[in-house]
């Protein structure tokens, strides 16, 4: 069985329809769509009358080969290097809940486990993932950005655990939140973390907290990478 990787996609919500038809025609098991909205310098959407972008993320667990397949339809499909078409990005995954949930994904048959073939794990791109308080992403983009970053995508979310932190760490946590997607090259990463930690972290209204994770290969960032 081969490696199972996730694919996170982000499309304009007036072409999130497109994006899922290339999905169901390359039979892709499992697609979970969630509404967000692209990061934009607050002056810019000022200057031309605009309010943030509109988006959708897709999310699937595909194989290596699926994941090939797709990155080359999005690009030659519908054309994702295009500027403000999407991005589309390959995340490996160390493990899965068993053999059910495997084959469910892959869309095959059981497997008793997933291959122990090693990943490559030097990438030259990472994805930051920070999770901040509900209306605080302007900041943090701002930090991110003076840091070295470029957009962003922000998702909502809903924060558990809230009661612990306040008994063990004596700090009252809300439990609306905003996660932020911002994909960065690798050598750029700490910086942009370190930038967000210290202007919107967790010392801030913020409350900033940030991880990274190895992107495998992408698609629709070849402006980004000129």
């Amino acid at each position: 069985m081969q490696k199972m990787y996730l694919m996170l996609a982000v499309s304009n919500r007036r072409e999130q329809e497109e994006f899922l038809s290339l999905f169901t025609r390359h039979e892709v098991p499992r697609v979970f769509s969630v509404p967000c909205v692209g990061t934009v310098e607050p002056d810019t959407l000022a200057l031309l009358g605009l309010t943030r972008t509109e988006k959708v993320a897709h999310f699937s667990l595909v194989t290596r080969n699926k994941a090939e397949e797709l990155l080359d339809a999005l690009t030659n499909e519908i054309h994702i290097d295009l500027p403000h078409r999407g991005i589309a990005l390959i995340l490996p995954l160390t493990s899965i809940s068993g053999a059910v949930a495997l084959a469910r994904f892959a869309g095959g048959h059981e497997q008793d486990e997933m291959t122990k073939e090693p990943y490559p794990m030097q990438t030259d791109k990472e994805l930051i993932v920070i999770i901040c308080e509900n209306g605080h992403t302007d900041e943090v983009m701002q930090a991110a950005r003076a840091a070295g970053a470029g957009g962003g995508t922000v998702l909502h979310a809903k924060g558990t655990g809230t009661d612990i932190a306040k008994k063990f760490y004596g700090i009252s946590l809300a439990e609306e939140k905003e996660m932020l997607f911002i994909v960065a090259r690798a050598d750029e990463k700490r910086a942009i973390m370190e930038g967000v930690n210290e202007k919107a972290g967790l010392s801030t209204p913020a409350r900033a907290v940030s991880f990274s994770l190895p992107v495998s290969d992408t698609a629709g960032l070849r402006f980004f990478e000129k």
